[in-house]
């Protein structure tokens, strides 16, 4: 148990159908893993140390030992809230790539990790290296789904480059040559303000009128992205058929040529929290969405209920185009 009552850890499961997960690892496969010698440890760190200790290189977007230059662990910011809200894509080689959140107990920062297979993950710091100290989190890499079942980061729009959605209040937009070091476009660096910039707004009067969150990696299908998002609505000035931060799930159009233009977005929300599991828990009224696969004709969609379980819908679709060879 950390300072912040608990620290988040991410787990690995596996399915046969996509619904029942027979095999559940007992041990984490990402979570806040000091090593000998940190820069950034427990003790220093409840004492306001650190910056005596350490400093932060935007090469690596990690800590590093002031003298003897020898990178650290991610603990500085992993700990002591943990690591949380993965959302994981393939490259073209088959290397997985995860964006999680990093929590300190202060501010959530959006980190990388990768992975040959599922277990074993190395973090890569840091997203948005040169800004360590913005509110990040939340990043939906654009990416191809294919009838095999993979979620495949691809490059798009006039530079071929990756593009990832992301923030927590507006959604962003970022982009990137290597899925590791990500550049914010736009405004966005304004670390008072959440609810500044961006390509998706929440909407007054509405069940996403708090805030709005990208949910699992962004679906390209042909010329448009579809973006499906987790929002917030606020008590008075928000949707009056939910209670107040009742989160609930819509869906967002946006152009593969042009990412950061909207050209459709949904009046209601598709995913709603109404079963019991979902209004009550560790946090009421929330299904948070974050993994959406297909396989077998069936799409899948995995979601965070009350914060305390996991969920999963599903529903009959199709895909356009083959697998890459």
């Amino acid at each position: 148990v950390g300072w912040f009552a608990g620290i988040s850890r991410i787990g690995y499961a596996t399915s046969l159908d996509g619904k029942d997960f027979g095999f559940r690892n007992p041990a984490p496969v990402l979570y806040p893993k000091p090593i000998p010698g940190d820069c950034c440890n427990r003790d220093r760190k409840s004492r306001g140390k650190c910056a005596h200790f350490c400093e932060y290189s935007n090469r690596t977007g990690l800590l590093h030992h002031r003298e003897s230059k020898e990178v650290t662990s991610m603990t500085h910011y992993d700990g002591e809230g943990g690591c949380e809200d993965p959302r994981v894509v393939q490259d073209a080689e088959g290397t997985y790539w995860m964006t999680y959140t990093s929590y300190d107990g202060h501010i959530a920062r959006l980190s990388i990790a990768s992975s040959k297979d599922l277990m074993n993950w190395e973090k890569h710091g840091l997203a948005f290296r040169y800004y360590p100290d913005t509110w990040s989190k939340a990043g939906s890499i654009v990416s191809t789904y294919y009838p095999d079942g993979r979620v495949v980061a691809t490059r798009i729009g006039p530079s071929k480059q990756y593009y990832m959605f992301w923030g927590e209040g507006t959604i962003k937009l970022a982009t990137s040559d290597d899925l590791k070091i990500w550049t914010p476009m736009g405004k966005w660096d304004d670390t008072t303000n959440r609810w500044g910039g961006g390509v998706l707004a929440p909407r007054p009067g509405s069940w996403d009128s708090d805030l709005v969150e990208p949910g699992p990696p962004a679906l390209l299908r042909g010329d448009k992205i579809l973006l499906i998002y987790n929002s917030k609505n606020l008590g008075r000035g928000g949707d009056s058929r939910f209670p107040q931060g009742t989160y609930t799930a819509g869906q967002a159009i946006f152009s593969s040529s042009s990412p950061s233009t909207l050209l459709l977005r949904t009046d209601e929300p598709f995913l709603i929290p109404d079963q019991p599991y979902e209004m009550k828990g560790q946090i009421n009224n929330v299904v948070f969405l974050q993994g959406l696969g297909f396989l077998h004709g069936t799409w899948f969609l995995y979601y965070g209920t009350a914060d305390s379980l996991i969920g999963v819908a599903t529903a009959p679709g199709e895909l356009d185009g083959d697998s890459p060879s």
